[in-house]
C-alpha cells in the first residue's frame, strides 16, 4: 500500500533516517520498535507528507508521491501525542473544526463525528474545553479525528500515550476493526499488548535503520518484541 524506499533524512546533529524502506499491505498493521530518537516518528512524518525526505522515494501503490506531499497528506492520517490546537472550544466543537475540511455532506459527517466520540468513550467530555481535558481524553480526541477523516493509511504516533486500561482496549478495538476494513496502519509503539497483539509485523529501528523485522506468524514473534522494546528475558 504505501512503500518508503531507501529514505534518507538529514537533521541538524546528523541523519535521522539512513537508508530507511519500509513496504506494507492494505489490511496490514505494522509496528516500529525502538528507542527514542531511533527514527520512527521521522518515518511517520516522512510518509504523511509532513516532511520530505533528501533522498529516497514514497511511493502509494503504484505511484511515487516523493514531491508531492499534498497528495499524501490527502491519502494518509498522522496522530502524535501533541494535540494540535485551539484548545478554547469543546471537545464535541475541536473534532468538528478539523473534520469540516473534509469532503462529503456535513450531516455524514455530524454522524461520523457522533460515533468517533461515543468509539472513544469522550461523550460524557464532549462539551467540555478541550484545554480542561486529561493528557488521556486529548490523545483519544486526536485518535477520533483521525477516524473522522479516515485516510487509507493510519500513521499513529505512540497512539497509547497517556491512555488507562479501558482506553487502550478501546483503541484496540478501533485498530481491530480498520485493519478488517483494509486500512493500512503503521504505529510506532512502545506498548507490548498493542505490538504483539494487534501488529501483524513489527519492525525493529535503531539509528534511522531498519536493522530487522519478523512477522506475527513466526514462533519467535513475542520474544522478538520484547527483545526490541528493551526487555531482558
Amino acid at each position: 500500500m504505501i512503500e518508503l524506499v531507501r529514505v534518507f533524512l538529514n537533521g541538524e546533529h546528523g541523519p535521522i533516517l539512513n537508508d530507511f524502506c519500509l513496504h506494507t499491505a492494505p489490511g496490514e498493521a505494522v509496528a516500529l520498535l525502538g528507542a527514542a530518537g531511533s527514527g520512527r516518528s521521522a518515518a511517520l512524518a516522512v510518509a504523511s507528507g509532513a516532511v520530505q525526505a533528501h533522498r529516497g522515494r514514497v511511493r502509494l501503490g503504484s505511484v511515487e508521491h516523493t514531491r508531492r506531499p499534498a497528495a499524501l497528506r490527502r491519502a494518509t492520517g498522522l496522530s502524535t501525542p501533541d494535540l494540535m490546537g485551539p484548545y478554547d472550544m469543546s471537545a464535541a466543537g475541536w473534532l468538528s473544526y478539523w473534520s469540516s475540511a473534509q469532503e462529503g455532506s456535513s450531516a455524514d459527517l455530524a454522524a461520523r463525528e457522533v460515533r468517533a466520540l461515543r468509539s472513544f468513550g469522550l461523550e460524557g467530555v464532549s462539551e467540555r474545553l478541550v484545554s480542561q481535558l486529561s493528557h488521556a481524553q486529548r490523545r483519544s480526541l486526536d485518535l477520533a479525528r483521525l477516524w473522522v477523516e479516515d485516510p487509507s493509511v493510519y500513521l499513529l504516533d505512540q497512539p497509547c500515550a497517556f491512555l488507562d486500561g479501558h482506553s487502550f482496549w478501546r483503541l484496540v478495538l478501533v485498530l481491530q476493526r480498520l485493519k478488517e476494513s483494509r486500512r493500512t496502519l503503521i504505529i510506532a509503539t512502545n506498548e507490548y499488548n498493542l505490538a504483539s497483539q494487534v501488529c501483524d509485523r513489527a519492525v525493529f529501528v535503531e539509528k534511522g535503520v531498519n536493522v530487522e523485522e519478523m512477522g506475527k506468524d513466526s514462533p519467535q514473534y513475542k520474544e522478538f518484541v520484547r527483545r526490541a522494546l528493551g526487555w531482558k528475558s
